[in-house]
């Protein structure tokens, strides 16, 4: 009934696609031996959101329009949102230090990934460990 304070870990495979396209997967399940070797996997770390925080994140990306009330900017809500519950990666760079993160290198992420990112974390949040198969 209440929500608890403990980090969501959400894992990750990536691979590059093309100059500047990736592919993400939230699983390898679906992909061949062979292929798995290409993939990169990252931890991320995400905080729960708890009723007061979930209206903070709506509050933030609701915009008023003139003569036309309020309505949410879904892509300042999805911004708004990833910027409240990633609190933590495992990021390296290719000289393999830690990647720190910070406002700039979360906005630098490759769009594919804080799309799956967030799909992730609303799938694991959105369902219960019975529904999840846990």
């Amino acid at each position: 009934m209440f929500v608890s304070d403990d980090a969501i870990k959400i894992t990750l495979f990536w691979k590059k696609t093309g100059r500047n396209t990736v592919r993400v997967l939230s699983s390898l399940d679906s992909v061949g031996e062979d292929e798995k070797a290409k993939y990169t996997k990252v931890e991320f770390q995400m905080r729960p959101l708890n009723w007061k925080q979930h209206n903070e994140i709506q509050r933030e990306a609701t915009l008023e329009r003139m003569g036309q009330g309020a309505e949410i900017d879904w892509v300042l809500y999805k911004e708004r949102k990833l910027f409240k519950i990633l609190i933590g990666w495992d990021i390296k760079d290719d000289k393999g230090q830690p990647v720190p993160m910070n406002e700039a290198m979360i906005y630098k992420l490759h769009p594919m990934v804080a799309e799956t990112l967030l799909q992730e974390f609303d799938r694991v949040t959105m369902l219960g460990e019975e529904e999840r198969g846990n």
